[in-house]
């Protein structure tokens, strides 16, 4: 095979799974293509569209801590059946240069709530946070919690993105909850004999 046709077969494959992975997130807007189906959580904090940032593509959510030591934004409830495997993760950029932060700390975060209830406004079940993260490029991270087995009872989830401590910001794109194995992976180089 020509290096050519290996990387149209590559580019082939990768578009396959990338409609694969869109096809099953089951976070409303997660892309942040408007504000809508998000809400902020915090005392004074700001939550905007950024049209010139993204992960891969702008634009991004982009939150800036008020004056609690933590501000939030929060999806809506979207209604799930557990029992399922999921694969949860979330693109985030945020400001590592805070003193009060210890070197190579990471104030952005992200989780996915689980509920007994369809509306999400009673029966916390458990959570799971995106910790393992990679980096991406131009500051972006890649946090994501795999295979984590949501409760037979669950009937209802939403994600969070926060950032934490005074003076605080992060960027979030590219929330990401679906059945295990549906999130996207890096690609890094293969060949097709």
């Amino acid at each position: 095979m020509k290096a050519s046709e290996r990387v149209h077969a590559v580019s082939a494959i990768a578009v396959v799974f990338s409609a694969f992975a869109s096809a099953q997130n089951m976070v409303p807007n997660g892309q942040f293509d408007t504000l809508e189906g998000w809400t902020l959580l915090g005392n004074g904090g700001q939550f905007t569209l950024d049209a010139g940032d993204g992960s891969p593509d702008a634009p991004a959510g982009s939150v800036v801590v008020g004056g609690s030591p933590a501000t939030i934004i929060q999806s809506s409830c979207t209604p799930l059946t557990g029992p399922m495997t999921i694969d949860f993760q979330v693109d985030i950029k945020s400001n590592p240069d805070q003193p009060e932060f210890p070197p190579g700390g990471f104030p952005g975060r992200g989780n996915a709530q689980f509920f007994s209830s369809d509306t999400c406004s009673s029966g916390f079940l458990t959570l799971t946070n995106a910790e393992n993260c990679f980096p991406l490029s131009d500051g972006w991270q890649r946090c994501a919690s795999l295979n984590f087995a949501v409760p037979d009872t669950a009937r209802g989830f939403r994600v969070e993105g926060g950032v934490i401590l005074f003076g605080g910001w992060a960027k979030f794109d590219n929330f990401r909850l679906g059945p295990s194995g549906t999130v996207p992976v890096t690609l890094q180089s293969f060949d097709i004999e």
